[in-house]
């Protein structure tokens, strides 16, 4: 089950608590029973040989799933429990794309507010460009008008019905751009870099790494690309 502790403060200064959390998804839980903190701000990876139950624990931990005891505690540390709905962006490992273009998949959270910098900012952060650009970008401080144009044009592109005109992985970055340009405090991530290549791969990861320090960033995967000593893991 999950639950609330409010406090008058912000909602950024949150922690997220398992408290001998058991399901019959998460296998590693089965005995003992799931325990750790998560504090805002930071990166957190969820690892585990397949099947043992990553997908699982971070559905559980979004209300997906039902847990069998023990309860995710979410201590928001702000005024309205309503809030908690509007604090999590979660990108599955199999995205769902509205028919349009990129840049209407990417704004879909805040339609009705598109800020065009932070757009073009998100696209850079979530590999959301061309893949022929990739050494390009590398440095966004130093992008030629030619490549602002391309990724322009790239936003504008349109995905077809469930993402037919995108690739795998074009329809993967733009699900994680959807997340990063909601602006929401927590970010939940399934294997995000899975399928990619390795040029695409490091450089995701270099920006869930950079998100960290302003997000709470939860990310189940197999990638070795993750380090940094600072990272923490919960192993299933």
């Amino acid at each position: 089950s999950i639950r609330f502790k409010t406090k008058n403060s912000k909602i950024y200064d949150l922690t997220i608590k398992l408290i001998n959390l058991k399901s019959k998804y998460i296998i590693s839980s089965k005995k003992t029973g799931l325990n750790k903190v998560l504090k805002f701000p930071n990166l957190y990876l969820i690892k585990g040989v397949s099947g043992a139950g990553k997908s699982s624990l971070l559905e559980t931990m979004i209300g997906f799933k039902n847990t069998e005891s023990g309860c995710i505690e979410y201590d928001l540390k702000a005024e309205k429990i309503m809030e908690f709905r509007d604090s999590i962006a979660y990108a599955s490992q199999y995205p769902i794309l509205i028919e349009g273009s990129v840049e209407e998949n990417i704004t879909l959270a805040r339609k009705n507010d598109i800020d065009q910098k932070l757009l073009f900012e998100t696209a850079l952060k979530s590999g959301c460009f061309p893949k022929n650009i990739l050494d390009s970008v590398l440095d966004p401080n130093n992008l030629s008008k030619d490549n602002e144009n391309l990724i322009n044009s790239f936003l504008q592109k349109k995905v077809g019905r469930n993402g037919e005109f995108l690739s795998g992985g074009e329809r993967k970055r733009v699900s994680i751009a959807r997340a990063i340009y909601s602006m929401r405090p927590i970010l939940i991530f399934d294997e995000p870099t899975s399928g990619l290549d390795d040029k695409f791969e490091k450089y995701l990861v270099k920006s869930f790494i950079s998100l960290s320090k302003t997000r709470l960033i939860i990310i189940s995967t197999h990638s070795k690309e993750f380090k940094i000593r600072k990272i923490n893991n919960i192993y299933l």
